[in-house]
């Protein structure tokens, strides 16, 4: 699998995303699946936490 330009610098140095994270993820159009279940849906920090992207 080809690793996208994001991953192949998060192995060559430490990188903070700010901004308009959230509103990422509220364009990527996910479901309560993604986040974790319905207890955790919408919460973009949750997700920020747990997701493996």
């Amino acid at each position: 699998m080809t690793k996208s330009m994001f991953e192949q610098q998060l192995e060559k140095k430490i990188m903070i995303l700010d901004g308009a994270m959230g509103t990422m993820l509220q364009a990527a159009n996910l479901t309560a699946e993604d986040f974790g279940g319905e207890d955790y849906e919408g919460c973009n920090e949750y997700l920020n936490e747990t997701a493996l992207m």
